[in-house]
């Protein structure tokens, strides 16, 4: 233990992603016996990191855990909840991912896991006070920890807010206790570890093309458990990258989706190893690999062919259900009106944003204007995306700070 700051706050933040090619490839078991391949961008929505979280010490002895709903557009608190843990055994429904705070308390023992070389049973001492235990174990006796965890999208967004929050909860975290920053692999592997503990299964994609910057594509070798993934920038010109930020919008369709169940689908389908399954499977990695070149050459009408491509493929791998009726009715209105090159429902599917390449010169108040044309069910919004160029960032911050879209902005 080496941070003795207090009062000011270990603040990180990062950027969503779209997953553009590959995604359900990088999914365990899948990734392990298959291999997988993913390319995308981290972003920023509506010119703000929409996700953070921040870690101070105290003066006395407490462990405070909350989680804040924000407003994407003003950046004011809709929603939070706030737990103050006594004991030990408040830390163990960490593996509920229903329960309050989970995502806090599963990253607090994966770090605790660590700390111990996993040699650790909570359990055994489920009694103990969470202030000596948290003490002892990392070293800062005396003092108290408060976590908080900010997100700026809708619950279900499907642009990776957990996997990416869990990674600045970690970065906090560290960075609070011991005043270190977690390396990039380091960090993957750690998100990886807690969605584990949490029993949500989810894959490497989301940490993946959240935390690190830019365009890239990542890759898993077949029979490699833990999954050992590859990370390698896609490196764009100026003109490509300003290009993205013109081109691709987020549509909010009113639906959260409901990944878990999605999952289900996919791995009992996976399970039965359908040829047209291991097709998909095979598809979607090489409509990655397609999607990495296409980026990287800037040939937009390609990308969105391979974006449209990719949801199809989606739909194939998830089901019934991937596809709500407003979304199909949004996508085939853009179509209709020529004004989008390919679209693709981030994430899993089943709601969230919808991601659409637009054609040239196609903007905004365009979609706007033919939504206004038809009948939707769903109170959508549309949002602009930026390539976000830095990726995760944390530094230290003092107390008096209200959080709000200034300290978000990148």
């Amino acid at each position: 233990f080496t941070n003795k700051k207090t009062r000011c706050w270990s603040f990180a933040k990062a950027p969503a992603r779209i997953d553009l090619a590959g995604g359900w490839s990088d999914t365990p078991p899948i990734t392990y016996e298959h291999g997988g391949a993913v390319a995308g961008i981290a972003v920023e929505v509506d010119m703000v990191k929409p996700l953070s979280a921040r870690c101070r010490l105290l003066e006395f002895s407490t462990c405070i855990l909350r989680t804040e709903q924000r407003d994407l557009i003003s950046g004011a608190i809709i929603s939070t909840s706030e737990v103050q843990l006594a004991t030990v055994n408040d830390l163990l429904d960490y593996d509920d991912p229903q329960a309050e705070a989970a995502l806090l308390k599963a990253t607090i023992v994966c770090i605790l896991l660590l700390k111990a070389g996993g040699d650790l049973s909570l359990v055994d001492v489920k009694d103990m006070d969470i202030s000596q235990f948290l003490g002892n174990m990392l070293g800062c006796k005396g003092y108290g920890i408060e976590l908080v965890s900010s997100s700026f999208l809708p619950r279900g967004s499907g642009l990776g807010s957990s996997s990416i929050l869990s990674g600045c909860v970690i970065l906090s975290f560290i960075h609070a206790v011991y005043g270190q920053i977690v390396g990039q692999n380091d960090l993957i592997d750690c998100v990886l570890f807690v969605e584990q503990l949490m029993t949500t299964s989810g894959g490497w994609q989301d940490q993946v093309m959240g935390l690190v910057p830019g365009a890239k594509i990542a890759r898993s070798a077949r029979n490699a458990i833990p999954p050992r993934v590859v990370v390698n920038e896609i490196k764009l010109g100026e003109h490509i990258s300003k290009y993205i930020d013109r081109q691709f919008f987020l549509i909010w369709t009113g639906t959260q989706r409901l990944a878990k169940n999605l999952l289900q689908n996919v791995l009992r389908r996976w399970n039965n190893r359908g040829s047209l399954m291991c097709e998909t499977i095979d598809d979607l990695v090489q409509g990655a690999e397609q999607c990495a070149v296409a980026l990287k050459e800037g040939k937009f009408d390609v990308l969105g062919t391979l974006l449209t491509q990719y949801w199809e493929q989606k739909k194939e791998m998830a089901g019934d259900g991937a596809e709500p009726e407003d979304v199909q009715i949004m996508i085939d209105t853009l179509v209709n009106a020529q004004l989008i090159r390919g679209a693709s429902l981030c994430g899993a599917g089943g709601g969230g944003f919808l991601c659409v390449l637009v054609k040239e010169n196609v903007c905004k108040d365009d979609i706007q204007n033919v939504f206004g044309q038809i009948k939707l069910k769903s109170n959508y919004s549309i949002h602009e995306c930026n390539l976000s160029k830095g990726g995760v960032t944390c530094e230290y911050i003092d107390d008096s700070s209200s959080f709000g879209r200034t300290q978000h902005e990148p």
